[in-house]
């Protein structure tokens, strides 16, 4: 018996263990009409779906290809909505697809909510593999080149972007980091917007100062955050390496190293006791 798209809604606002596969759920989204779901909100900080299947979803059995599935049901049933005004229960939701569509408690879009979790870094890579082709259709759709840095440019109620919630979240590959930044570049290249790793948060902080102020960032992690601002793109280190960035840098490596550091006070204190 295929399940509802209740079912499906219950499921989403609820964090209990659930007995539905996501065999299941992509099941019942393919044999349902659009309007009922590509851009409905569920609970009272107005999450798409997509909202809350990009948030931790451990308690889901079922293989990873139908998980990638039911993203790309939603995103691609928006699209094809995209341009058009849906009315649900009073709201009225423009956009090219539900990727741009903000919550109404935090302003945060799916993208904030797939960068920041921590639980689905095996996945990551094929999420953005996803949006990566999903972007280039709604290009497609209407002629430009650039969606891709829209959507990494959708600042939550703090001024983050995904990039700067990508650059908190140090679990994520490498690969997946790259893949990211790599198709920034790419999308940059008309220069209608700007680079996405530039935009600040509203302290004034570029995902690359997020990436130095992880306790556990490897000089790889900042790496790629800094090596895809060459010149090419006429930003100078200059720029990203600011007083505040090298600060929390050496703080974290002092507190890293706390230990370290009293032992080598310790070792080398002129003002010892025996010389007092």
């Amino acid at each position: 018996m295929m399940i509802s798209l209740q079912d499906v809604f219950e499921f989403y606002s609820s964090f209990e263990p659930s007995n539905l596969t996501w065999k299941e759920i992509l099941e019942c989204l393919q044999h349902s009409n659009a309007g009922d779901f590509a851009y409905a909100t569920i609970d009272s900080d107005e999450r798409t779906l997509l909202h809350c299947h990009f948030a931790s979803h451990d308690n889901v059995t079922g293989e990873d290809n139908d998980e990638i599935a039911v993203a790309r049901m939603l995103i691609e049933r928006s699209i094809d909505m995209g341009g058009s005004t849906v009315q649900l229960g009073g709201m009225e939701e423009h956009g090219d697809s539900v990727l741009t569509t903000v919550s109404g408690h935090d302003g945060r879009t799916p993208l904030h909510y797939l960068f920041e979790n921590s639980s689905i870094p095996h996945s990551l890579i094929r999420y953005v593999e996803l949006i990566i082709e999903m972007s280039a259709r709604v290009d497609e759709k209407r002629k430009t080149s650039s969606y891709w840095n829209e959507l990494m440019l959708q600042q939550n109620d703090r001024g983050m972007t995904p990039l700067h919630l990508m650059a908190a979240n140090t679990s994520i590959e490498y690969i997946a980091v790259s893949s990211v930044l790599n198709k920034c570049n790419d999308a940059w290249e008309s220069r209608s917007l700007i680079h996405p790793l530039l935009q600040r948060d509203t302290d004034g902080n570029l995902p690359i100062h997020i990436a130095c102020n992880q306790a556990d960032a490897n000089e790889q992690w900042i790496e790629a955050f800094v090596g895809f601002l060459d010149s090419d793109y006429k930003v100078t280190y200059d720029t990203v390496f600011t007083y505040r960035c090298l600060l929390d840098t050496l703080m974290r490596f002092i507190i890293d190293h706390e230990m370290e550091f009293g032992q080598f006070w310790n070792d080398n204190n002129w003002w010892s006791s025996e010389e007092r």
